[in-house]
């Protein structure tokens, strides 16, 4: 497919298709999951997240880049759930900033909007990890970028950006001790692959993923430092730096994104109550999600056991 430049409908049949190339692939993306935390979720959370914003976007037809720039970034932060569903509103929040007052997205839009999305990504971490989706992110801004100097087609240039994506994805392998041990690529990283791959396809590519469904990682039966997987939604327009030191010390993982007047806390913990007491002090609080990740860790450790039984 030819053509100088994304329309409105075209952003939004890509969003729409990412959903369903995301689903697809969720169990074998949960299934890969080692990092951070074991517990086989992040696939879900990744599909649960796209879900949000599909269902916001489907609803309406948009007449201008604005309106689905806004929507698409307020779905995507109300809907993020998990470690990677908050990495996942960050790059659409950075993404959305860029193409906003455009007509469609141009291949120098495409490009700007994937490394301003990548840099928002890494801002929302305390301690952004490589070996990730953020790696995978990086790398797919990147490879648009070195595309651009060669092509001027919006299509040709994110082909280029999964394909160096996918080269990012295998070296995940050999980043992170955790992957390194599991014998896996991060989950996170191939599922933000998977999500490219359906904007592909929107576009009438059929870009050749590579199989992960046989990989069986050796999952970790060590301990869990930080039980709940603790997430606050707040009405909120404080800084998310002021409430990043508010929440040092109290567990691991954390993530703040923001926008428009709503910040989401995501953060592992072992005391919910105080992460919880602390977002209030920053704002209104709007909703509230906690994990046991221990319990869905042992759950995924008795799956992997029973499946390696023989009950002939």
């Amino acid at each position: 497919m030819l053509t100088a430049k994304i329309e409105v409908s075209e952003l939004k049949e890509m969003i729409l298709s990412s959903v369903s190339s995301v689903s697809s692939k969720k169990e074998i993306i949960d299934r890969l999951n080692v990092f951070p935390v074991p517990d086989g979720d992040t696939g879900r959370n990744l599909s649960l997240t796209l879900s949000v914003i599909g269902d916001k976007l489907e609803e309406k037809s948009y007449q201008s880049m604005d309106e689905l720039a806004n929507d698409l970034e307020e779905s995507a932060l109300m809907g993020a759930t998990g470690n990677v569903g908050m990495l996942l509103a960050q790059f659409f929040g950075g993404f959305c900033s860029v193409i906003r007052g455009n007509g469609g997205v141009t291949p120098e839009l495409l490009v700007k909007g994937m490394m301003e999305g990548s840099r928002s990504a890494y801002h929302a971490f305390t301690d952004p990890k490589e070996g990730t989706a953020l790696t995978v992110l990086r790398e797919m801004a990147s490879g648009a970028s070195e595309s651009l100097e060669e092509n001027k087609n919006p299509v040709e240039v994110l082909k280029d950006a999964w394909l160096n994506g996918k080269q990012a994805l295998r070296k995940t392998r050999d980043m992170l001790p955790e992957l390194r041990r599991a014998g896996v690529v991060d989950a996170g990283g191939l599922g933000v692959l998977c999500m490219v791959e359906g904007w592909l396809k929107a576009l009438g590519e059929q870009p050749d993923q590579e199989d992960f469904s046989q990989a069986k990682p050796a999952y970790p039966k060590s301990s869990i430092n930080f039980r709940y997987c603790t997430e606050c939604l707040l009405k909120s327009r404080a800084d998310s730096n002021g409430i990043k030191e508010a929440m040092r010390g109290k567990g691991d993982c954390l993530l703040v994104a923001g926008e428009k007047g709503f910040v989401k806390v995501h953060l592992h913990t072992n005391d919910p109550s105080d992460v919880i007491t602390t977002c209030k002090q920053w704002g209104k609080l709007k909703k509230v999600k906690i994990d046991d990740m221990k319990k869905m860790h042992q759950e995924l450790l008795f799956k992997d056991d029973l499946n390696g039984q023989d009950f002939c």
